[in-house]
This record gives structure tokens, sequence and C-alpha cells, in this order.
């Protein structure tokens, strides 16, 4: 990251020396769009060359081995590649997230899903801890990106085959206990506007076999981003409630995700109702 700052930084200098010398104006601009495509190809080119270094498998001795924990110089990239594309998205966050989350002990996060970038804007508002989403399974197929999150501790959820899609599941419970935090769309797919979707409460079997703090979060204004660009977008990343499990033992997965959806709409209505 620091030679990516550095390259940066003489990037820069070298348009602010034919500013000095040229007097044009848009220099300035010809700065800005240098330094952010510089830094992009940079940020892709080093993250490229991390992922060859962990292939999402290999074989050894006729065995194949899977990775069996996140690796860390992902989850920093993961964070500086989330700030990044909120500041290119102009997007400002009115952060209701940060210090409310359980500090030195794993927790399920339920969130609500308006736009592709929810978990950008969530895990930039969580600040320094470590989550990782349930993703669906296309997003592997993306160049970089796919073996990238998957190293980074994401899981790929199969929806179109509940054997794998249990997997999953059991596989990101066996991380929950020990010691990882996940996150998850309990819509299952966006929403692509204000109004909450289905929940899909089977999801919520991670807290229930776990025993860990259910996170409620909420997200808003997400799906106005694309509309809105270039012009700034404030959207809102809320924690509702953190239920402990004392709260929750003796409910259904049915019971729980009520209760969470009623969680959800209070907080979005006071929002809206605000502004």
């Amino acid at each position: 990251m620091l030679i990516l700052l550095g390259l940066i930084f003489s990037c820069v200098s070298v348009c602010l020396f034919y500013l000095y010398v040229t007097k044009l104006w848009w220099s300035l601009v010809l700065i800005f769009l240098g330094s952010s495509i510089l830094y992009i190809i940079l940020f892709l080119l080093s993250a490229y060359l991390i992922t060859l270094l962990f292939p999402i498998e290999r074989k050894k001795k006729n065995n194949i081995i899977r990775r069996s924990k996140p690796y860390k110089i992902y989850n920093i990239y993961t964070r500086y590649a989330c700030q990044f594309i909120r500041q290119i998205g102009r997007i400002k966050i009115d952060n209701k997230a940060k210090g409310f989350i359980p500090k030195d002990r794993p927790f399920l996060l339920v969130s609500n899903h308006q736009s592709l970038v929810d978990p950008i804007l969530i895990i930039d508002a969580l600040g320094k801890g470590n989550i990782h989403f349930l993703m669906k399974q296309e997003i592997r197929k993306i160049p970089i990106v796919g073996r990238w999150l998957y190293h980074a501790g994401f899981y790929y959820l199969n929806r179109n085959n509940n054997r794998d899609g249990i997997k999953t599941i059991l596989s990101a419970i066996n991380d929950i206990k020990n010691g990882e935090s996940v996150g998850v769309f309990i819509e299952g797919t966006r929403s692509k506007g204000p109004n909450l979707g289905e929940f899909h409460d089977a999801t919520l079997k991670m807290a229930l076999k776990t025993n860990v703090p259910v996170v409620v979060c909420c997200v808003d204004n997400c799906y106005k981003i694309t509309k809105n660009y270039p012009k700034k977008t404030k959207v809102l990343v809320k924690v509702c409630k953190v239920i402990d499990c004392s709260e929750y033992k003796d409910m259904t997965t049915t019971q729980l995700g009520e209760y969470i959806k009623q969680l959800m709409q209070e907080s979005l209505s006071k929002y809206r109702n605000k502004d």
C-alpha cells in the first residue's frame, strides 16, 4: 500500500509541476483523473499478484487443500478498497453503526439489501472489524474479485442447490464458532428500492446454532446511488439493535426473523420521517 501511495504521490507531483509551469487550470483535472486511474490500476495489479500466491485450492499429495481461514492481508486490502469505492462513488455515509458492534467476540450481522454496494458500505462503516458476507455463487466467476473475496473469508452461496447451500451455511457456522463474524442479507437478493423484501429466515440458524449476538443492521438510500451519480448521495448505515442470545434462545427462526424485520422497519421509518 505504501508503494501505491508513493507512485500516486509521484504522479501528482509531476502534474503539480506541470501546472506551475504552464498555469493551465485543466491540469487540476488531469491530477485528479491521473491519480485516480493510476491508483485503480496499481491496486488491481497488486491484488492480482497477491491472489496468485494463494489459489482457491491446491493439491498436496493428491489431496485438495482449501483455505482454512481468511488471510489478513486480504481483509486489509478489502477495507482500503471499500473506502476508495465510497469516495469514487460520491457516497456520504450517515454512520450510526460504528461503535455499536460487539468487541472481542464473533457475531452474526443481519441487514436488508438495496444495492450491490451494501456490503462495501457496511464494511466501511464498521471500521476495523472484519466481517465476512454470504454472497451469491455468480460473484465467484468475476476475475480477481471472485478469488479475492474467497480468501478474504466471504462465502459463496449456491441458491439453486440446497445441498451446496447447506454446506456453505455449515461452513459459516463452524467459522463463527472459531471466532469469525459473518454477515447475511436476509432478503436473499436486492430489493432495489425502499421497501423490505421477503425474508429468508433459514440463515438465522447460524445464530441459533452458535448463540452469538445478532447485530441487526439496516441501510437506506443505497438504491439511489447510481441514479444520483455524479451527485453525492447520503446513505444510512445503522445498527438497529444488538440482540443477545438470551433474548432469542427460545425463538424459532421465523419468530426471530419477524422480530428483526420489525426492528428494521421501525429504524427506517424514523430515519425517513426525520428527513
